[in-house]
């Protein structure tokens, strides 16, 4: 038996099953359809009411930012998204023939897909958004997850990385796959850094995050050992951020990293 719970705020966005409570969102009506479903609900663990309406929040907030990451980010990417999801939950070879069958209906449509793409903005962003819809690795956005669950970072360290994350996300138009952040990607990326008008300490602890997290990218063997697209950038109140040293592209003057990786930038070990 489903209630909802009543009572103002304090019953807001809970809903009891038999004796177990949960939290339920609601998905606006843009985004249905990327969800698959009008509303969110997660299990919060608890049959008590009062611990229910404790633990309800946390949720809530973690669920209406991910609904705000969907509304903001580049409608292809979203879509390349929700068939990769689709594709992980109809497994591969070992699966039945009716999953199986399944599958391959959903890589034609993504195949179908990448060709309308094709046409309206040309073959790159087609196999890019291809790649990203049937891939199986995971893109950077989970592997910052991972990689700050695995930390011992403080509070504001982690909230730093994250708003680090976001911003890169933001500039690329959604999540992506490791590869595609190169050196041409960094290289824009810092210059929009540099013209923000933020300070050189926000400047500096915005590509140091960016730094520690592709070096603990390439320790979990997601990117290549040795290539960091973020490093030997010069960040000053004068220069544009142009880079000194472009892993042997171009005459550079003698390297000069002014933008140091601190201890807390730093991957934890294995």
């Amino acid at each position: 038996m489903q209630n909802r719970v009543k009572g103002g705020a304090a019953g807001r966005y809970l809903q009891k099953i038999g004796l177990s409570y949960y939290v339920r969102v609601r998905v606006p009506p843009s985004l249905a359809g990327i969800v698959g479903n009008t509303h969110i609900r997660k299990a919060l663990g608890t049959r008590d009411p009062h611990e229910a309406e404790r633990r309800k929040w946390s949720e809530v907030q973690r669920i209406k930012a991910e609904l705000a990451r969907l509304s903001s980010a580049d409608p292809l990417t979203v879509s390349a998204e929700t068939y990769r999801r689709a594709l992980a939950a109809n497994p591969g070879p070992d699966a039945t023939e009716n999953e199986d069958t399944q599958r391959e209906v959903l890589l034609a449509q993504a195949e179908i897909r990448a060709e309308q793409i094709a046409e309206q903005k040309g073959p790159e962003a087609a196999q890019q958004w291809y790649t990203l819809a049937t891939t199986d690795r995971k893109t950077v956005g989970e592997l910052v997850t991972q990689w700050l669950a695995s930390s011992s970072y403080t509070k504001q360290t982690r909230r730093q990385h994250e708003q680090a994350w976001k911003g890169l996300r933001k500039y690329l138009g959604g999540d992506c796959l490791p590869e595609r952040v190169d050196d041409d990607v960094a290289i824009a990326y810092v210059e929009t850094i540099k013209l923000s008008g933020a300070s050189y300490n926000t400047q500096r602890r915005k590509l140091n995050s960016l730094i520690g997290l592709w070096d603990w990218l390439a320790l979990r063997k997601h990117v290549a050992r040795g290539v960091n697209p973020w490093r030997g950038f010069r960040l000053s109140n004068r220069n544009s951020g142009a880079r000194e040293a472009l892993h042997g592209r171009g005459t550079p003057r003698a390297p000069q990293r002014v933008a140091l990786v601190p201890r807390a930038a730093r991957p934890d070990p294995a």
